[in-house]
């Protein structure tokens, strides 16, 4: 049997919701809080003991909701440089024994625990299942696993690249996941996808 591994979840809520106008996206109601209490709460369903998330924009506001949901707040003062900075602002902050870590957009409520232990589930380094990408009808989507050999890659980042760009330089590593879901793609960028999200939530 497998001895278990210890999974951080990034979350990268630093943002300055910029195509929102004054709204911050990850403060806007959701079922019973905010989009990023959302997300968290479903986080911590799928078993994931240590939960970072990265603050940048609004500090204090984000703050409060990471509190609430069991979360450890990072600030990342670089956070207005682009998603790179929070990313490596993360990476620095995991604890010295952390397998692996998932990378988790602060705004994609439509992510579920269910997933969340699907792609743990797969992350298997004895198999050279070190980064576990989920997908749907061929496409890739987020979250993202990846293995701690793979945190000094971070490092090569800059301005607003996310960590897929590192993708192309392991594909031997890369273990792709049918997750038979939608919610891998959708993120609240706009007040339009805001809506739409509103009323897929009213229609269920």
């Amino acid at each position: 049997m497998r001895s278990p591994k210890k999974i951080a979840a990034l979350v990268l809520a630093a943002g300055q919701s910029k195509r929102m106008g004054r709204e911050n996206k990850l403060l806007l109601p959701y079922e019973q809080g905010t989009v990023l209490s959302h997300v968290l709460g479903q986080i911590n369903q799928a078993g994931i003991g240590d939960i970072y998330v990265i603050t940048g924009h609004e500090k204090d506001l984000v703050e409060q909701e990471v509190r609430k949901n069991n979360g450890i707040a990072v600030y990342n003062d670089l956070y207005e440089e682009g998603l790179s900075t929070s990313v490596k602002a993360g990476i620095a902050a995991l604890p010295k024994d952390t397998d692996a870590v998932m990378i988790i957009l602060g705004d994609m409520p439509n992510i579920s625990a269910d997933i969340l232990r699907k792609i743990m589930a797969a992350y298997d380094v004895a198999q050279a299942q070190s980064i576990i990408i989920p997908t749907h009808n061929g496409k890739r989507g987020n979250p993202i696993l990846w293995d701690a050999d793979f945190f000094g890659d971070f490092e090569r980042l800059e301005g607003d690249m996310g960590a897929k760009i590192l993708l192309n330089d392991y594909p031997e590593y890369i273990t792709e996941l049918e997750t038979l879901s939608d919610a891998i793609f959708l993120d609240i960028d706009t007040i339009e996808a805001y809506e739409d999200l509103k009323k897929q939530d009213s229609s269920r």
